[in-house]
């Protein structure tokens, strides 16, 4: 019986090398409730008449995106706590990038008021936001 091949090891900055300038440290997002009422979405109008936040639906999920360059993101975009970073940054790999080019594979991302607005008036018509 043939043995297998053993993957050779990559350096852990290859997966980001045509990342540049590592999208992944500059920003922050959290999953958020799907938005159902005319309050819920006059809430997020609220969020997002504030600078660097926006919202994004990915794979039927909504997000609130903060745009926030983390600090311990070095020149040459390297990592200044690479060996005690956190589990979440460990865990990040290109298999479970969402950065693909130079747009995000969101469904919909919401980077102004005037583009959530739209969106909720063409859901629903009849509310006046």
């Amino acid at each position: 019986m043939a043995k297998k091949k053993a993957k050779p090891k990559k350096n852990p900055y290859d997966q980001c090398k045509d990342c540049l300038p590592a999208k992944c440290c500059l920003y922050v997002a959290m999953e958020i409730d799907e938005p159902e009422t005319r309050n819920d979405f006059d809430y997020l109008l609220w969020k997002i008449a504030h600078k660097k936040v926006s919202f994004y639906i990915h794979r039927r999920k909504w997000h609130i995106r903060f745009e926030s360059r983390c600090e311990f993101l070095k020149k040459h975009n390297k990592c200044g706590i690479y060996d005690t970073r956190p589990k979440v940054c460990r865990i990040h790999s290109i298999d479970t990038c969402e950065y693909h080019s130079d747009e995000y594979e969101f469904d919909v991302h919401f980077k102004t008021y005037e583009q959530l607005r739209v969106y909720i008036k063409k859901d629903h018509p009849r509310w006046r936001i």
